[in-house]
């Protein structure tokens, strides 16, 4: 009599399981406190990092004046590489713009107004009594 035989479909779940385990096994273990590196700067923004440990995500904000360009994400996340057991950040795809809408306004130049400043009039050298007539130009003897 021959042995039983099992359904194909119960022999593929086996070797997925065997498969599994056997990466289970293989895989390095994280070595406990392991933690991402500074991530990578990115040209005209910038990142505060709250979490420097595996699968902690982040994101960066554009400086003043600049915004992320559509398609761009401002997304980080600290992985940890299987093969070697170090960890790191994704590449970041962000590019910072310059925000078209303040590129439209037109910069308001600086006042040209100036506000007259009150200077006193000289003191005169002529002894009292003796000077310019406030209603002649003729002096006074």
């Amino acid at each position: 009599m021959a042995p039983p035989q099992l359904p194909s479909s119960a022999v593929h779940a086996l070797r997925a399981l065997v498969v599994l385990l056997l990466l289970l096994l293989l895989t390095p273990p994280l070595t406990p406190g392991t933690t991402c590196p500074t991530p990578t700067s990115v040209e005209h923004a910038d990142i505060r990092v709250k979490n420097y440990n595996v699968n902690s995500r982040e994101r960066y904000v554009c400086n003043s004046g600049f915004k992320r360009k559509a398609g761009t994400s401002t997304l980080t996340e600290c992985v940890l590489n299987k093969t070697t057991n170090v960890a790191h950040w994704t590449t970041p795809n962000l590019k910072c713009i310059r925000d078209p809408t303040l590129a439209r306004q037109r910069p308001v130049p600086p006042s040209t107004v100036v506000t007259p400043r009150a200077t006193p009039e000289p003191k005169s050298p002529s002894p009292p009594g003796k000077g310019v007539s406030p209603h002649s130009s003729k002096t006074i003897a």
